[in-house]
């Protein structure tokens, strides 16, 4: 590690502790309560809200339908509001009552039939269930989570445009579940050029739809910070492949928080595979010095990849092009913005259609916190094939982690694994008795829980949706 890294993370380490109040000793000394504005989902008991950005109409990119699942032991009754994009489309009231240990879906475009783009808001009278996207367009399937926040900021780390060569589509969708009008500015920054967005009205109880592609052309990477002026949004990313390449559907929620720290638990080297790591500084004036850490099953650590992210600016890191990870199968990454700047990351993994995995893309944004109680919908897909990723991030701890499956006949204890400091565990969703179960994930240690899933033409990554305390963890590797 850079020297002068290290001097500076001292010194940030060392404010922080001085900040910290004698009676908090019960502590670990390496973690603290992060604040409630984490980017990844929450679950409460007293129920949640959840921001589902949505897709397209029949004709678009990414058909969207929205998946209610109930890991709770009783009837949960839901208000799902959904709204199109056009002035005159009117917004529907949905109420459904989802069963215990199920999952009920309900089509955007039966309640918005005749509308380009819709998107919806959920709102979960008690606790247990779980809102996400599932997504089918022309290049392939997807799903994401639902954001259970909104915010005045948000970052793309990435996307692509090359729309002729590549069939590269991008296009960003705001969310504005408000009675008023939200007013942003969008900077773009692209291996082609910057260049920007001013002015863009997000109407009230509407989905806008940018599409980057007119925007920013012909760009093999492109990255956005979205700023709103006035009002909240909730934004997520619709990219699409059609090439002899790559051909698939990736769909991401923005980052609603920049963080000093990120965990990205399901990387992989593979061939025909290709990941690739964005880093995005979204601050106006502070530079970003990144650590990207290896957490793997090697015996030996391996030294981080040392970034310097400029204000505004993103940098890629091609996890095929890295030889330091030429040793590696499946690991994870974890990157931490030494000066304490934050920093927005996010995945994008492409599988050509001739490699040995299962061909197409997915897209995930990682979480910037751990925590001992998670739940995670295990994909359905037409193979049960994929993983669950369990990740200790603490240099200390031992994490004793159990897995629930809950399903329509209740919930199963399924098994128990320890996790020494700073080690992972991949574990076969297969293992967990089907593809239609909710997992609850328990630990005795905060710990990141992801995964990845496969089907014969179709392929997603996500973090879990947090359900207890969150921490962060500042220690020195």
């Amino acid at each position: 590690m850079r020297t002068i890294r290290l001097v500076v993370l001292l010194a940030v380490v060392a404010a922080l502790l001085a900040a910290v109040s004698l009676d908090q000793a019960d502590r670990t000394p390496e973690g603290f309560p992060a604040p409630v504005d984490s980017a990844v989902a929450e679950m409460t008991s007293g129920g949640a809200t959840w921001f589902c950005p949505g897709g397209s109409g029949d004709t678009g990119p990414a058909r969207a339908g929205i998946e209610l699942a109930n890991a709770s032991n009783s009837d949960v009754s839901v208000v799902l509001t959904a709204m199109g994009s056009k002035p005159e489309t009117e917004i529907i009231e949905s109420r459904v009552t989802v069963k215990p240990g199920s999952r009920t879906v309900v089509s955007l475009q039966t309640l918005v039939p005749d509308d380009p783009w819709s998107g919806a808001v959920v709102e979960v009278s008690g606790s247990g269930v779980i809102a996400s996207q599932i997504f089918d367009g022309p290049t392939g399937t997807d799903r994401a989570i639902c954001l259970t926040r909104t915010a005045d900021t948000w970052v793309v780390p990435a996307g692509a445009t090359r729309v002729e060569s590549d069939g590269e589509r991008m296009v960003i969708l705001l969310l504005n579940p408000f009675p008023d009008d939200a007013v942003v500015e969008v900077a773009f920054d692209a291996d082609v050029g910057l260049d920007s967005l001013s002015g863009v009205v997000a109407p009230a109880h509407r989905v806008t739809a940018i599409d980057v592609t007119d925007e920013v052309t012909v760009a093999s990477n492109v990255s956005a910070n979205i700023d709103v002026l006035s009002g909240r949004l909730a934004v997520q990313r619709i990219q699409t492949y059609e090439s002899e390449v790559a051909r698939g559907l990736s769909v991401d929620t923005a980052t609603p928080i920049g963080s000093p720290v990120w965990y990205l638990p399901t990387v992989r080297r593979a061939d025909g595979r290709s990941d690739v790591l964005s880093v995005t500084n979204p601050s106006f004036d502070q530079i970003a010095q990144v650590d990207i850490e290896i957490i793997s099953e090697a015996e030996v650590p391996l030294d981080p990849i040392e970034l310097t992210v400029h204000p505004r600016r993103t940098i890629r890191v091609s996890i095929p092009d890295e030889s330091r990870l030429a040793d590696l199968q499946t690991f994870t990454l974890v990157a931490r913005s030494l000066s304490a700047t934050p920093i927005a990351v996010s995945l994008d993994s492409t599988v050509a259609p001739d490699g040995e995995n299962v061909a197409g893309t997915a897209a995930a944004s990682g979480a910037d916190i751990a925590s001992t109680s998670w739940m995670l919908p295990i994909e359905a897909t037409d193979t049960g094939s994929g993983e669950l990723v369990v990740v200790n991030p603490s240099v200390v701890a031992v994490a004793r982690v159990s897995f629930t499956a809950i399903d329509p006949e209740g919930r199963r204890d399924i098994s128990t694994v320890e996790l020494g400091p700073s080690r992972r565990v991949s574990i076969p969703i297969s293992e967990f008795g089907g593809t239609q179960a909710m997992l609850e994930v328990i630990s005795t240690s905060p710990v990141v829980v992801g995964s990845e899933s496969a089907g014969l033409t179709s392929r997603s990554m996500t973090v879990g949706v947090r359900t207890g305390p969150a921490t962060v963890f500042l220690d020195l590797r």
